[in-house]
């Protein structure tokens, strides 16, 4: 006991590090940054487990390939409207949001 309390600067840097470490994990993966920081703080090696587990989110990565579909015109999973500019899914042959008849695609000729 008397070696935790002359070390505590040192257990205390090894916390801060498990935190940051889980934190830099979660934000490459969408994450919340700040609550992953916490968890790798109070658990230290079991929040880094938990984190590199974790895959990134479903709707955080589905909003991404809908935004760049809206500024790019093409996304992997949608494509922009050519009525109405909005993100539609590729095989969409109905804008949802318009109601404009969208010509299909062209299938990609090897």
């Amino acid at each position: 006991m008397d070696y935790l309390l002359a070390n505590w600067q040192v257990i205390l840097f090894f916390w801060f590090w498990c935190g940051a470490i889980s934190a830099y994990l979660a934000a490459g993966k969408s994450r919340n940054v700040y609550a992953w920081f916490v968890l790798g703080f109070v658990f230290p090696v079991a929040a880094i487990i938990a984190v590199t587990l974790l895959g990134p989110p479903t709707k955080a990565l589905d909003e991404r390939s809908r935004n760049a579909a809206v500024a790019l015109g093409e996304s992997v999973e949608y494509r922009k409207c050519p009525f109405c500019a909005e993100a539609i899914r590729k095989e969409a042959i109905k804008c949802r949001y318009c109601q404009s008849d969208v010509p299909p695609l062209e299938a990609a000729s090897l």
